[in-house]
């Protein structure tokens, strides 16, 4: 396709598995616009389920130049044909995804890892969330490209320093089936509420299971959740030190926060430590235990915490942007 200067636009079209799920939002649907400015021809469509859907999505494949994948892992069929039919194909992942969460009671699917590791092979170009997903994809891929999951970071709510809160506000925002993380630091609230007046302020869609503390709960909206987060005095992602998933995680949250120039407080765990600078724009904890006397810290020095807020906005308008995303991937489809 050719646009009004008579130059070709690449035509993308971008598969995924709903437009309600954070990943499809934050590595695709928030992209779509700039890329187009960028010059691209972009379609967006949801990865069918049914055997009619799919051929008649296959018979389509040859007239895009790339087809993108964002996370879905197609069976061993439609990625023959995908492979097949595609003139470049496309898989994006932003975390350990052939892995089954750490809440389900098998932690592991052969036939999933199978599906994974077979479209990284298969695959023109891999996208993945952070270094650590592209050092354990190099084995199988050599053509990869790191793209952060990003926001759009222009009329991003902002914390204001100016006013304080009646309560020390400790917040988290997340899925349902992370809430297992959160509820990490059940011993850690309950030790600060004996010192502090604290209260911990959830974002999700379900209330957390965390008794003996202060706890707000506010259901999970789009519209919704930068206004309420940039009400939190400090943002915290607990993660398991053990966990592989954990690890390859991309440490959205942080990203949030910090948009809001709220204080991150981390595990330091995987891309945590890309993300935040320690002492500087955030602080990165070592065990569960030590979040007592980071938060304190934030708690009974405000003015520092303002610093390190302020600095961690700045970050992220540079380089967790939709338009660094862009710019990275622009590249990345350029060399294909």
């Amino acid at each position: 396709m050719n646009n009004k200067q008579g130059m070709y636009m690449k035509k993308v079209l971008f598969l995924i598995r709903s437009r309600e799920i954070p990943s499809s939002r934050v590595r695709v649907i928030i992209l779509l616009d700039k890329l187009k400015k960028k010059g691209y021809d972009v379609e967006c469509q949801i990865y069918p389920k049914t055997i009619k859907n799919k051929f008649k999505l296959f018979k389509s494949l040859s007239a895009y130049d790339i087809v993108f994948i964002q996370k879905k892992m197609p069976s061993f069929i439609d990625l023959y044909f995908f492979s097949w039919l595609s003139k470049k194909l496309v898989f994006d992942f932003d975390d350990a995804i052939q892995l089954k969460h750490e809440t389900s009671i098998k932690k592991r699917s052969r036939t999933a890892e199978q599906k994974f590791y077979g479209i990284l092979k298969k695959a023109d170009l891999l996208v993945v969330g952070n270094k650590v997903l592209e050092s354990e994809s190099r084995k199988y891929n050599k053509n990869i490209i790191v793209v952060p999951s990003v926001l759009e970071t222009d009329g991003m709510p902002q914390k204001d320093y100016a006013v304080k809160n009646e309560n020390f506000i400790v917040g988290w925002v997340g899925t349902v089936v992370n809430l297992s993380q959160l509820e990490l630091l059940g011993d850690v609230f309950r030790k600060l509420s004996k010192v502090i007046p604290l209260e911990v302020r959830v974002i999700s869609g379900e209330r957390p299971n965390i008794d003996g503390v202060n706890l707000k709960y506010i259901p999970w909206t789009l519209e919704g959740q930068d206004k309420e987060i940039a009400m939190f005095d400090a943002g915290v992602m607990p993660l398991p030190n053990d966990s592989k998933h954990a690890k390859g995680k991309c440490g959205y949250k942080a990203i949030q926060y910090m948009a809001a120039g709220v204080v991150p407080v981390l595990s330091d765990v995987g891309s945590n430590r890309d993300i935040v600078t320690d002492n500087e724009t955030g602080f990165l904890i070592d065990n569960i235990e030590d979040f007592y006397d980071r938060l304190k810290y934030v708690y009974d020095n405000p003015e520092t915490a303002a610093k390190i807020g302020r600095r961690a906005s700045e970050h992220v308008k540079n380089y967790y942007s939709v338009d660094a995303a862009v710019d990275i991937l622009d590249k990345g489809f350029t060399e294909l």
